[in-house]
Parts: structure tokens; sequence; C-alpha cells
């Protein structure tokens, strides 16, 4: 029987493979006019998988239990990495690329620290250690996520006319929060104490609301966008399904009583 580190390494493994392979096979057929349909479905459906990767990334880098200076560089090289990958095979390197890459990155590590900051851990449930209990969120989580929320939206709003256009830059920021929404969502489904099946679903419902919002938006992608989520988050769930076979879940841990 493989152990949890043998399972989760060879999941990276099949990650690197296919995040190749369909890269590979997007540039050589060119799939990226979208009324070519069933070829430009397998471009979004790299697309997809670039965006869990990052998810996936970004987790690792805010929950991992090897040390931060070590976590936060690897981390970022690797988000690097798959928005040169996703680059490369529209042939130019692209600013919008980049931009949505390393936002939602960011805004999937931003949530894992808020998560930490609520005491969860990921663990193995078999090991023994603290005490788990139910991950529980309070008014002032809420507040502190609203507060974080609201300076990021006034940021990029700052810094909007100094880099790309206005209505390109609410796309690239709605389309990052959309994704790590999902990668949140996906992560809570997953690795929660509980049942995951109908946490699954919902996960699966969010991908489809945010896609809706990026209908007011870009009304013509919203399809696009609403294929990409949804794979976003079936790509998130069967690796996180992984993960949870290795025996970790996400669980608030009490405070040694003093």
């Amino acid at each position: 029987m493989k152990t949890p580190h043998r399972r989760i390494l060879a999941l990276g493994i099949v990650h690197a493979a296919a995040v190749h392979f369909l890269a590979f096979t997007v540039a050589k057929m060119g799939c990226f006019d979208h009324r070519r349909y069933p070829e430009f479905a397998l471009y979004l459906s790299f697309m997809a998988l670039i965006l869990a990767q990052v998810a996936l990334v970004a987790l690792w880098a805010g929950l991992g239990r090897a040390r931060t200076w070590i976590r936060l560089p690897v981390a970022a090289a690797g988000i690097v990495y798959l928005g040169t990958v996703w680059s490369l095979i529209l042939r130019h390197l692209s600013i919008q690329i980049y931009s949505l890459t390393v936002l939602a990155g960011c805004l999937m590590w931003a949530g894992t620290v808020v998560v930490r900051r609520l005491r969860a851990q990921l663990v193995l449930a078999a090991a023994g250690g603290p005490e788990p209990e139910g991950l529980q969120f309070t008014i002032r989580h809420l507040l502190i996520l609203t507060f974080l929320v609201a300076c990021l939206t006034a940021g990029g709003k700052a810094a909007a006319p100094h880099f790309l256009p206005a209505s390109l830059l609410v796309i690239i920021v709605l389309s990052g929060v959309s994704f790590t929404a999902v990668g949140l969502a996906a992560m809570w489904a997953m690795l929660g104490e509980r049942r995951p099946w109908l946490r699954c679903i919902a996960t699966i419902l969010i991908a489809a609301g945010f896609a809706l919002l990026v209908k007011f938006v870009h009304p013509s992608q919203m399809y696009e966008w609403l294929c990409v989520l949804m794979m976003e988050a079936i790509w998130l769930l069967l690796s996180l399904y992984v993960v949870r076979r290795c025996g970790y879940r996400l669980v608030s841990v009490r405070r040694p009583a003093s």
C-alpha cells in the first residue's frame, strides 16, 4: 500500500504530465478559435487545469508543513512557470495571463492564510495529535475577510490607470476572485471532516454562480467561463479526493490549555 507522501507525489507527477501533454496538444492543433468548439473545448480544459494547479500550489503554500521561506518562493516560481506555459502556447508572453495566474494564486494563498488564522491545520486524521473540532467562522472573521477584499478592490481600482484598461482589469479581477472561490470551496468540500458529496455539489453550484457573474461583465464569454470554472472544480475535487484518501483533513485545532 502506498504511503500518503508517495500518493501525493504520484498526483503531482500526473498533474505535470497532464498539463504538458495538453499544452503540447493545444499548441499543435491551434485550438484558440471559439467557433471551432470541439477543438476549443480542449483549450478550455487546459485553462481549467492550469488554474486548478495554481490553486493547489497556493494551497500548499498556505497550509503546507515546510518552512515558510521555502514554501513561498517555490510556490511563486511554480505559479510563474504555469503562467509561462500558458503564454507560450499562445506564442507570446501575455501580461493578462500573468496577471490572472498571479492574482488567482495570491488570492488563494491569502484565503488559506485566513483559514490558518482560524487555527485550522491540514493534519493526518489517523495521526495522534491535537483534538480536532469542526472548522467554525464568526462575525469577526467575516468582517476581517470583507476588509481584506475591500482593500484589494480599492488597490486594484487605484492601480488600474497605470497598468491595464479598466474593462480588462475588471474581467481579470472578477476571474481571479471566481477561480479562488472555486478553489476554496473545493478545499472546504474535500478536506472537511464531514462527508464531502453534498459539499461537492455545492462547489459545482458555486462555480456555476460565478460564471453567471461574468455574464454581466462580458456576456459573450459566459459559456466559456462556465466550462472553465466547472472543469476547474472537477480537477480540484478529483485531486483533493486523493489528498483526502491519504488521510488528510482540514480541522480546527484547540489551543492547549494554559
